[in-house]
């Protein structure tokens, strides 16, 4: 039995799943919907039904725009869900049900129906035993908002000609609802002169609004005795509000119950939560509507409670009272006092109600009102307890409960504790913060603690004060403890205390130890003050002459200034330009103190700048100084001292140092020492046939070139009537330049003597000192013999006897030369033999070298291209002519030798000197002028690009690169060993030539 039992449940089971289909989405803004038993029609398509426990799902793609499309469900039962929904029409209801149709109505979100003239807002008719049904689900999350059209219901019945449909079958068991009827109409029920239908209402929060000229909020249009009555309404739960209206003539409806001048039919009130408001006195807010002009409708219908009723239900005017006793709730009828009894004592309430804010329950002796266990009653009003109240559920008292029955049940009474601040935030160092409280039950009240305040209650003024201790933000829980009657309670707010901005004055300033400069960078510090907590890291930075500085290292003053980083608890940051700083923060780097000592013992003449030397060791490392200016010799006091003068400091590390100068005694001639010379007695007036010893005067050395060896003695041997010389001060490097007419002549002269038989000539010279004197066998021989006399030479002819002969040539100097010739007598010649003749030598062969002189485009040399054969260290000239169209181009001409060859000066020609080997003469830089668009290239095998502003370059083979500016001037050459490779350059216009090729670039 247990398997077939199994087996009979999967075959059920799978028989629910062959039934199921997939629900289907439909969006209203595509078109009107039409819904039947076999499937749904919407602009033209159509589509199956979904099946068993499947819906329609009916969206809106833009739902802030109201839609004219409307909703129809012609048959059948169909479950759907509206999401989103906005249906404005006029001619026509928004959502409507035919007559034996039903619907199971699903809210998502907010929804909107709005119908117009004669149609409800959701038009569910009644009509004999095929009304429409209606059923709004438990499970709904949603709104839906209605409005009835003139004659018709929020929700329900309409009107069609002079027929006038009554409510059909509605069931509320959830959601939001909110449902007006157009003029004559029901906010929930029937159309004008229809009566209410079959209303139940399980749960949801409903309100209904009866339309305009005596419709009920629930239950009949306006009406008679005709149509318009109540129906039959059953209210067990949920949250009612429902409102009957006025109109002209007097027209009221009935706030639950009839329309105008209609009966208010079957009421039965179980539970829930009910307001019920007629649009005037002369109806009823529960029952029957105002009675027509005749006297007649408007009866009271019937009203009960059920055997165990528990609803709260504040009415203007409850019309059936035949049954009071038999009423079970809590009863507000009394719309001037606006107090409530029980009836039906012991009332135990079931479901989530209230006692709403200005309303008095009074429970009195002997009477008792139990809140069940998982229902709440929440007090907003007051409730006098004379007799018993038990709260086994949760009794939630906002207001006030006055005690002089019996309280009890499993549960205390929950109280009301709330806090009002005025201010939920201030800042750290600053006021307290206060609030007050209110409170309503019997336990001990405290208040949490927290990192960020400190708090205390005064219980006498119902009031809370809050101390800021740090900054941040807390809960701040004021908490009730249990009483005899009330349970616990507590409050809470979010306590912000705010950051405050850091101030100079809140922080100590200390300045580096050592201020005096050497080379290291000095640290000042600051730091909060002790009594402070919560700050930020904090950044030091130094400005000089107002500029920030990476590091205090050079002489100067320096401004301190910090930076607050975020990460203080109680502190904010400093911004960008607002760093902190105070008077005094700051500091001085004086500069070093350097010393230079003259040299000791100097003997100084006019106008002559002391010597000195300076001990760079004193200098920071890396530092480097010159000077500027001169020592200078004070000889006011009689004796002479070398002092500063105009000498300071100069280059870069100048400001880093002070110098100061150490006084010393010193030597002072008051000549110039230009004037000084040597003494030249014994070295003038006359020749020296030997070199002279010049000797320096005191202080100074001497010298026979300005740049050469300075001494005490030199030894000059330079033949001349005139000696230049030069004199250095001792210990210094100044120069004096000096002459004397000293007379050396260390040459004998030279002679030569011609005879021809008894006849002589004699020619003497001397370059230097002239001849002096000539003298032939010791005779003198008179100057006025002489055939020539020239400034270095004397020529003399004569004729003496035969044999050997002296001659003696003396300079002026004095140096001799002696030279002996012979005369003869003459004789007859004798024919010369004649000599063998010899052969000429043979001549040494002249060596001659070829110079290649190349053919350029837009060149025109002179002489033309070609191969020239040049001798052996002869030069080879040629004229370089740049053609029409190259003259923007600067020629490069080199040898391949490395020479570079400039034009000639004087006429523009190129030489090459001295020409000892072959050579090859090349000629680059010979362009045509560039075009306009600079960029073009010309194209060949090889590749020149620029990309990013790099110069990319790429040879087939390898080959001779050479890179020129416009102007001709080449910038770079190289040899490309193939590929591609890239040049750097700098951005301008440039030429490549690769080989052959020419490219043209721009960078």
């Amino acid at each position: 039995m247990h398997k077939i039992s199994i087996l009979l449940s999967l075959l059920s089971l799978l028989f629910s799943f062959s039934l199921r289909a997939d629900n289907i989405t439909l969006d209203i803004s595509r078109g009107s919907i039409t819904i039947t038993n076999s499937g749904y029609t919407q602009n033209g398509q159509s589509g199956n039904f979904p099946g068993e426990g499947s819906c329609f799902i009916i969206t809106q793609s833009n739902k802030e725009t109201a839609t004219n499309n409307t909703i129809t469900v012609s048959s059948g039962t169909q479950n759907i869900t509206l999401k989103g929904v906005n249906i404005s029409v006029n001619d026509a209801s928004a959502f409507s049900i035919a007559t034996g149709a039903e619907v199971n109505l699903t809210l998502e979100e907010e929804n909107k129906l709005s119908s117009g003239s004669n149609y409800a807002g959701l038009q569910v008719p009644g009509e004999n035993n095929a009304s429409a049904k209606l059923t709004i689900t438990a499970e709904s999350t949603g709104s839906l908002t209605t409005q009835g059209g003139f004659y018709g219901a929020g929700i329900g019945g309409y009107k069609n000609g002079s027929t006038r449909f009554s409510g059909g079958i509605i069931t509320i068991n959830g959601g939001i609802i909110t449902a007006t009827g157009g003029t004559y109409g029901a906010g929930i029920g029937g159309a004008y002169y229809g009566d209410g239908g079959t209303i139940t209402i399980n749960g949801g929060k409903v309100t209904a609004n009866g339309g305009w000229m005596g419709g009920a909020g629930i239950g009949g249009g306006s009406g008679d005795t005709s149509g318009g009555s109540g129906g039959t309404i059953t209210i067990n739960g949920g949250v009612i509000s429902a409102k009957g209206a006025s109109g002209n003539f007097g027209y009221q409806g009935a706030g639950i119950g009839g329309g105008d001048g209609c009966d208010g039919g079957t009421i039965t009130i179980t539970g829930g939560f009910i307001t019920a408001t007629s649009g005037g006195n002369d109806a009823a807010g529960i029952g029957g509507g105002r009675k027509s002009s005749d006297g007649s409708g408007g009866g009271s219908g019937t009203f009960s409670t059920g055997d165990t009723g528990n609803a709260v239900i504040i009415a203007s005017s409850i019309q059936d009272n035949t049954n009071m006793s038999g009423w079970k709730g809590i009863f507000f009828t009394d719309s001037n006092s606006k107090e409530g009894t029980i009836k039906g004592s012991p009332v135990t309430i079931t479901t989530d109600t209230q006692i709403p804010e200005g309303y008095t329950l009074a429970i009195g002796s002997g009477e008792s009102l139990i809140i069940a266990d998982g229902a709440t009653l929440t007090n907003e009003g007051t409730i006098t307890n004379s007799g018993t109240l038990t709260n086994n559920g949760i009794l939630q008292n906002n207001s006030t409960i006055t005690n002089s029955g019996t309280i009890s049940g499993n549960n205390k009474i929950t109280p009301a504790l709330t806090l009002n601040v005025s201010e939920g935030s201030t800042s750290y160092g600053g006021s307290a913060l206060e609030a007050t409280y209110t409170y309503n039950g019997d336990g001990t009240l405290s208040i949490s603690s927290s990192d960020i305040a400190s708090g205390t209650i005064d219980t006498n003024n119902k009031k809370i004060t809050l101390t800021p201790t740090a900054a941040g933000t807390a809960t701040i829980t004021l908490s009730a403890a249990v009483g005899s009657l009330y349970g616990t309670a507590s409050a809470t707010y979010a306590l912000t205390v705010n950051k405050i901005a850091p101030a100079a004055t809140l922080f100590a300033y200390t300045a580096p130890a050592n201020t005096t400069y050497d080379g290291n960078a000095k640290t000042a510090t600051v730091k909060a003050n002790d009594d402070i907590a919560g700050m930020g890291s904090l950044t030091l930075s130094y400005y000089k002459d107002g500029t920030k500085v990476d590091a205090p290292t050079t002489p100067g003053t320096y401004t301190i200034k910090i930076s607050v980083a975020d990460d203080g608890t109680n502190y904010t940051a400093t911004t960008a330009g607002s760093e902190l700083t105070a008077d005094g923060w700051a500091f001085a780097i004086s500069p070093k103190a350097i010393t230079l000592a003259p040299d000791a013992n100097q003997v100084l003449y006019q106008d002559e700048a002391p010597a000195y030397t300076f001990d760079d060791s004193q200098l920071i490392t890396g530092d480097e100084i010159t000077f500027t200016g001169t020592l200078t010799v004070d000889n006011s006091s009689g004796s002479s001292t070398i002092k500063a003068g105009s000498l300071a400091l100069a280059g870069a590390a100048k400001d880093n140092y002070t110098l100061s100068v150490t006084e010393t005694a010193c030597t002072y001639k008051g000549q110039s020492p230009s004037s000084i010379d040597i003494d030249k007695t014994d070295l003038t007036g006359s020749w020296h046939t030997a070199a002279v010893t010049l000797t320096a005067p005191e202080d100074f050395l001497i010298g026979l070139s300005e740049t050469g060896t300075f001494s005490r003695t030199v030894e000059y041997n330079e033949e001349g009537i005139s000696c230049t010389y030069y004199l250095q001060r001792v210990n210094r490097t100044e120069v004096y330049k000096h002459t004397a007419d000293i007379q050396i002549d260390l040459t004998a002269p030279e002679v030569k003597v011609e005879t021809r038989d008894l006849a002589y000539t004699i020619t003497s010279s001397d370059g230097t000192s002239g001849i002096g004197s000539v003298t032939l066998d010791g005779n003198p021989i008179p100057d006025e013999d002489a055939i020539a006399t020239l400034s270095d030479e004397k020529v003399f002819t004569g004729n003496s006897t035969a044999g050997k002969h002296t001659l003696v040539v003396t300079d002026v100097a004095g140096n001799s030369t002696t030279k002996e010739f012979s005369l003869s007598d003459p004789t007859p010649p004798t024919p010369p033999t004649p000599p063998e003749p010899s052969p000429d030598p043979d001549p040494s062969p002249t060596v001659f070298y070829t110079v290649a002189l190349p053919f350029v485009e837009g060149a025109v040399t002179d002489p033309v291209a070609g191969s020239y054969e040049v001798a052996s260290w002869d030069s080879f000239r040629f004229y370089l002519t740049l053609a029409e169209g190259y003259d923007l181009s600067q020629p490069v001409v080199t040898t391949s030798l490395g020479e570079l060859l400039e034009p000639r000066s004087s006429d523009g020609a190129y030489i090459i000197k001295y020409v000892r080997s072959d050579v090859e003469i090349r000629i680059d830089g010979i362009v045509k002028n560039p075009d306009a668009v600079a960029n073009a290239t010309i194209e060949s095998g090889n590749r020149v690009w620029v990309n990013e502003h790099r110069l990319f370059i790429r040879t087939d083979n390898p080959a001779n690169v050479r890179i020129y500016t416009f102007e001709g001037n080449l910038c770079k050459a190289f040899r490309s060993d193939g590929g591609e490779q890239e040049v750097s350059l700098a951005s301008g216009a440039y030429i490549i030539r690769i080989g052959g090729d020419s490219f043209k670039v721009v960078l």
